[in-house]
């Protein structure tokens, strides 16, 4: 079917996030194609950070996110993926113990006409929280106001849904967790072309999906990248300049 136009608020996975140094580059290559939509802004919410939301040809949201405090010339990288849920602490628990990680203290934003404007929507009553992993992380909102509506997409095929997914160096042992903490298996384990691979759904019905390499020095996994711990080295260069 056609995909459809689907507000920030609403629940489910949401968005990615890519960030940058130097977001004109970005900028000027969207404003030569002409059929992607951008939010309001840049804006800034005295994060150090700037927020664009731009929607690509099929409605899909990225964040642009804008990190003066890195070097300049370092190629945009994936900093996150966003889930929006009616209950931020019960999902953010359980993808921390998944994951082995502790999730972030919450932020409230609400009466921030800022983040109004970025996202398109009026009286944002909104909480965000992190579960950080080494590559990245996840990113979860819960929107107290305007209310959400809907719920995430169940056909893992459909137009326009999304999923996350996580390497790990034991599929076995991470689905143990998961099946701990709410998440249910939906495809078993199984061995395809190098890889040991199992989608699940998260206590919220989001689709996940979990990747393990049987050669750790296969290309295409996180390990063998030279920077994979590079949004803890940018959270380390922020509190730098703002020390």
């Amino acid at each position: 079917g056609e995909p459809a136009r689907r507000s920030v608020n609403v629940p489910g996975v949401a968005h990615s996030s890519i960030q940058t140094g130097d977001t004109d580059p970005i900028d000027e290559r969207i404003a030569q194609r002409g059929d992607i939509v951008r939010h309001a802004g840049p804006i800034e919410l005295g994060t150090g950070f700037t927020y664009l939301y731009v929607r690509d040809t099929e409605h899909d949201i990225i964040e642009i996110e804008g990190a003066p405090h890195a070097p300049a010339e370092l190629d945009p990288w994936l900093s996150h993926g966003a889930i929006v849920s009616h209950d931020i602490d019960r999902l953010a628990a359980a993808y921390g113990a998944v994951l082995d990680a502790e999730p972030t203290p919450p932020i409230h934003l609400r009466g921030h006409a800022e983040f109004d404007r970025g996202t398109g929507l009026a009286g944002v009553d909104v909480r965000v929280t992190f579960v950080k992993v080494p590559n990245g992380s996840v990113e979860m909102w819960q929107y107290d106001a305007p209310e959400p509506t809907g719920a995430p997409v169940r056909d893992y095929e459909a137009v326009g849904a999304g999923h996350l997914a996580f390497e790990t160096t034991s599929v076995d042992d991470t689905v143990e967790r998961a099946l701990a903490n709410g998440f249910v298996v939906v495809d078993p384990p199984a061995d395809v072309d190098g890889l040991r691979m199992v989608r699940m759904i998260d206590p919220d019905g989001n689709w996940v999906e979990l990747l393990e390499f049987d050669d750790p020095d296969d290309p295409s996994s996180l390990q063998t990248r030279p920077d994979l711990r590079r949004p803890a080295k940018m959270d380390a260069l922020l509190a730098e300049a703002r020390s």
